[in-house]
């Protein structure tokens, strides 16, 4: 293993000349580790050597100023008491058998600050009152086993060559371990941090496994770098919790762990498999802009607060398959490169979905809205969305906003609640079952059948039915096109009626009077296109109107007749008044068909103005029937 790989220091050549002052660097940490690093390279610049000390006097240039640091390093190991002072030592393997072992002592104060260790160190069953191993290298392995760490263990800017591993370790004070270097396995196993624990600019160049730790106080992994595979499983979070942007270049495993305190991943990239299985969010957590290169799963998760993804991006598979959002649930301005799973999810607070980007296949199949899921402006490729029915009698459904949203391809909507498509744009195709969002709020099933009535729309302005109309015609189901049609037609006239009423008040006035109704004044009368036939669509009812305005008008004809004297034969026949039903009715019927015999006519101004009524609605019903039935056969 080479060792310049592992060890965050300047490299030999920047060394050497940055020892004779011609380069220039503002780093004191990085010459220190680098003095300690290659000391072989310091042979020119030593001013004493002894036997067991060797004192460093050099100088460099920076900002223009000469500056000068003496350091000593000294071989062997001293003892005072319980205290192990090994700082500035070079640790040779030859000076020990194998490893370096602390057997006699319960108790132990060790200073080991700018040393150097080639041989092990083990620590088994060890408690140590006070530790400092800053800017230390361990060119073999670091063991810790069920140790106890009774002050603040200080590892800042040490760098670990070897394994390290800290297995059942006790930390009661804070555990600093801030710009260190794993460059091997590490293992923080059962470990408990009673307070803090700061792995802020670490580097995890091998694996990482913190399985089963407790930290009590706040975890600190800011701007730190996992190399390898990372565990946090079973791992409990006691206090806030920082991944501000860190990176885990493999895969993330936090199966089952709890952040009982504020948990931030902003900027965090995930480049392998991140998993958060069983996961358990009591306080607000933030991931936001993270990045999922990989698969991600927050499968049977659970968000008690808010909970923050804005601006995510899931470029694998994202599974949300039966988590629990108990609050407020953003992902706004996410983006999904691959399938997203959201099936049997129950958002209990709000869900924002809004100017998102679903590039992949999108699953809300049995997902509870108990509020707003709003996914306006966003823009779905491939959803399949199935609202399951409220369990609790007193809530209103799921809502479903789709304001300014564009579907691309396939997309299917069913289930119970309020969706509103507002100018939506549908490039493919969009599945609402008409009959099952019952935009019309069928009374029938509403009241016998005491059924609730599925799917309805929020927002009844007359451009959502324009586009579910446009949409029916696509898909070929032209039976809800023009069942959409009509209830276009139907909110243009209520939408004219409503600024004619604000405009003319005394017109909403006498509108109220003829309705008697005051709680809706804006409800328009309705049209006579849409009473006869439904703006065209429905030649039956234009045939049962055909049927009958005759008899309407026969049964005129005939009161006439019976109390008048206003329709005579023709000149050829008998001037008495006919008295005869079918006499009646064939007069009816003539004049309604425009066929006009003349053996049957008016004598007098009121029955000639019947037949002038009669004879422009049957022309008028003609016509609407042959556009109907045109209509409905000609697609």
């Amino acid at each position: 293993m080479n060792e310049d790989t592992y060890i965050r220091t300047f490299t030999p050549d920047e060394f050497y000349e940055l020892i004779h002052g011609r380069l220039e660097k503002d780093s004191e940490e990085l010459f220190i580790l680098s003095a300690v690093r290659y000391g072989d390279l310091l042979k020119h610049e030593i001013v004493e050597i002894t036997d067991d000390a060797a004192t460093i006097l050099f100088e460099y240039a920076y900002s223009s100023k000469r500056i000068y640091f003496k350091r000593q390093f000294r071989r062997g190991i001293e003892f005072n008491g319980d205290v192990l002072d090994l700082s500035h030592k070079y640790i040779s393997a030859g000076e020990f058998d194998e490893n370096l072992f602390f057997k006699d002592r319960e108790t132990l104060e060790m200073h080991a600050d700018f040393a150097y260790f080639e041989s092990p160190i083990v620590l088994k069953h060890r408690t140590l009152s006070y530790s400092n191993f800053e800017y230390t290298i361990f060119k073999r392995a670091f063991e810790a086993h069920e140790c106890t760490f009774l002050e603040r263990a200080d590892f800042t800017n040490s760098t670990f060559l070897g394994g390290a591993e800290f297995t059942g370790s006790k930390f009661l004070e804070d555990g600093e371990f801030r710009r260190s270097t794993f460059s091997w396995n590490t293992y923080f196993t059962n470990s408990e941090f009673s307070k803090n624990a700061d792995f802020t600019s670490s580097r995890f160049l091998g694996d990482s496994n913190f399985t089963g730790s407790k930290i009590t106080g706040n975890a600190k992994f800011i701007q730190s770098e996992f190399a390898g595979n990372t565990e946090f499983t079973d791992t409990r979070f006691s206090g806030s919790t920082n991944y501000h942007w860190s990176k885990f270049l493999k895969n993330a495993d936090f199966t089952n762990s709890e952040f009982l305190g504020e948990c931030n991943f902003t900027g965090t990239e995930f480049s392998g498999y991140a998993s958060f299985f069983y996961s358990r969010f009591s306080e607000d957590v933030k991931f936001e802009a993270p990045m999922f290169s990989g698969d991600v799963s927050f499968f049977r998760s659970e968000f008690l607060k808010n909970c923050d993804f804005i601006s995510s991006r899931f470029l694998g598979e994202v599974k949300f398959t039966q988590s629990i959002f108990s609050a407020l649930a953003d992902f706004t301005n996410s983006e999904y490169g691959g399938r997203a799973n959201f099936r049997y999810c129950k958002f209990k607070g709000d869900a924002r979905f809004t100017e998102s980007n679903f590039r992949g296949d999108c699953e809300f199949i049995r997902s509870e809205f108990a509020n707003l899921a709003d996914f306006s402006s966003s823009k779905i490729i491939n959803a399949n969305i199935e609202l399951p029915e409220p369990t609790d009698s007193k809530q209103n459904g799921n809502n479903l906003c789709f304001k300014n949203c564009t579907f691309e391809q396939i997309s299917r909507i069913k289930g119970y609640g309020t969706i509103d498509i507002t100018a939506a744009k549908i490039i493919g195709k969009l599945y609402l079952d008409w009959d099952y969002l019952n935009a019309k709020q069928n009374k029938k099933d509403m009241f016998f059948r005491k059924e609730k009535c599925g799917c309805r729309l929020e927002n009844r302005s007359s451009g959502v039915f324009q586009i579910l109309k446009e949409n029916y015609r696509q898909l070929g189901q032209y039976d809800w096109e023009d069942e959409a049609y009509v209830e276009y037609k139907r909110e243009k006239v209520r939408e004219k009626h409503i600024e004619r009423c604000k405009e003319h008040p005394r017109y909403a006035r006498f509108v109220q009077k003829i309705r008697r109704n005051n709680e809706r004044p804006y409800r328009p009368l309705p049209s006579l296109l849409d009473l006869v036939g439904e703006y065209g669509t429905n030649p039956k009812l234009v045939v049962c109107w055909m049927l009958i305005v005759p008899l309407i008008f026969a049964g005129v004809y005939y009161i006439m007749m019976q109390y008048g004297s206003g329709i005579e034969l023709g000149n050829d026949g008998p001037t008495n008044p006919v008295h005869n039903v079918a006499n009646a009715l064939y007069l009816s019927s003539i004049t309604f068909l425009t066929i006009g015999f003349s053996d049957m006519y008016p004598i007098e101004a009121v029955p000639r103005l019947f037949v002038i009524v009669e004879g422009f609605l049957g022309l008028f019903l003609m016509a609407y029937l042959t556009i109907s039935f045109t209509r409905k056969t000609l697609r």
